[in-house]
C-alpha cells in the first residue's frame, strides 16, 4: 500500500542518516545496529521481508561491507548484535510458511 511505501522510505532515509552520523564520527556502528534491533522488535509479518532488503543493502553493499577496518573485539560485538537481529526476525516467522525467507536470513 500507500503507507507502507512511505513508512519503509521513512526507514530508508533514517537509517540513511544514522550511517551518515557514523560515517562523521558522532554513532559507532553498534548504534546502528541497535537501532536495526529495535525496528525488527517492534516490525510484523509483511514488514520484515522488505526492511531486511533495506538492512542488508545498507549495511553489506559489498564484500566485508559494514564491519570492514573494525579491530576483531568490535567486529565480535558487531557479529553478536547482527545474530540477535537474526533470531528476532526468525523468531516471528511461521517455520512452515516463510521457508525462501528464514533460508535467506540465515
Amino acid at each position: 500500500t500507500q503507507a507502507d511505501t512511505e513508512l519503509h522510505r521513512g526507514f530508508d532515509r533514517f537509517f540513511d542518516f544514522l550511517l551518515a552520523l557514523e560515517e562523521a564520527s558522532l554513532l559507532q556502528k553498534k548504534d546502528i545496529l541497535n537501532a536495526y534491533f529495535e525496528l525488527f522488535e517492534c516490525a510484523q509479518g509483511p514488514h520484515l521481508p522488505p526492511l531486511f532488503d533495506m538492512m542488508v543493502a545498507k549495511l553489506f553493499p559489498d564484500k566485508g561491507g559494514f564491519c570492514a577496518g573494525a579491530n576483531d573485539k568490535d567486529q565480535n560485538v558487531l557479529i553478536n548484535i547482527c545474530s540477535k537481529v537474526c533470531k528476532t526476525i526468525m523468531r516471528k516467522l511461521s517455520a512452515t510458511h516463510d521457508t525462501e525467507f528464514r533460508g535467506k536470513i540465515q
